[in-house]
């Protein structure tokens, strides 16, 4: 069985396919933000992944089969929006939606320091306040330095990853529009990384785009199949695009 949950703005989906990709099941629930005003958009981190189990027990209910059959996740995500893991993987702050604009400052700021090379790396013109590269560089400024030690960030789609399967991933897609990624190098763009005082191993490793990868570890809220893989589909736009 497949299993696709696409990470959208306004709802969380999922579907299941069997192996002929014909769909037996669906169903979603609405994103639940904590804070949506005109510069800050966040939401819990544990309340989405408490959705997902819940979305994925309910499709496989509908189609009467058992989340054991779930072979392959492949998921598909807005881009831009994360959080940061302490080392067991506990969430240190909310979900930051690809629509906060809290970094405004540090958008101006990187602008002028990195200039016109910065367009060399990422797959936008200037660093945005939405990209992960500026609201990175908003919350180095305000976490302390212990916080900051040891710090994983994830997107929506790598937490997701990280809880079904012990996957610290990213694929290329999702990765080239963080500000943090050099399409140029094709790896963690390591002065975009310095700007924020992060190591490139606090950003997980990075897969080409329909990459399928095994579990490393077994989810212990959800009993699916030992033979689990997780398929990074990148921006639900772009999987929508490599689908039609």
């Amino acid at each position: 069985m497949i299993l696709a949950i696409d990470c959208g703005s306004t709802n969380q989906k999922v579907a299941l396919f069997n192996e002929d990709l014909t769909r037996l099941a669906a169903c979603s629930t609405p994103v639940a933000y904590t804070v949506r005003d005109a510069e800050r958009v966040e939401f819990e981190p544990e309340k989405s992944w408490r959705d997902t189990c819940s979305l994925i027990r309910q499709v496989c209910a509908a189609a009467r089969v058992q989340t054991r059959q779930i072979t392959t996740v492949a998921l598909a995500s807005q881009a831009q929006t994360f959080t940061l893991l302490n080392i067991e993987g506990e969430p240190l702050i909310p979900f930051l939606s690809w629509a906060d604009k809290r970094a405004q400052e540090e958008s101006a700021e990187l602008t002028e320091r990195m200039g016109g090379r910065f367009h060399h790396h990422c797959s936008f013109p200037a660093p945005l306040a939405q990209l992960q590269l500026s609201k990175l560089l908003w919350l180095a400024r305000r976490l302390s330095p212990a916080l900051r030690a040891r710090t994983r960030v994830v997107s929506l789609p790598a937490f997701l990853a990280l809880r079904l399967a012990g996957l610290h991933y990213s694929d290329s897609n999702l990765a080239a529009m963080s500000g943090l990624y050099s399409l140029t190098k094709r790896s963690w763009w390591l002065e975009a990384l310095s700007v924020c005082c992060l190591e490139a191993e606090s950003c997980g490793q990075v897969v080409e785009i329909g990459t399928a990868v095994p579990a490393q570890a077994r989810c212990p809220e959800l009993d699916l199949s030992p033979k689990l893989r997780i398929v990074f589909a990148g921006n639900d736009q772009t999987a929508g695009a490599y689908a039609t």
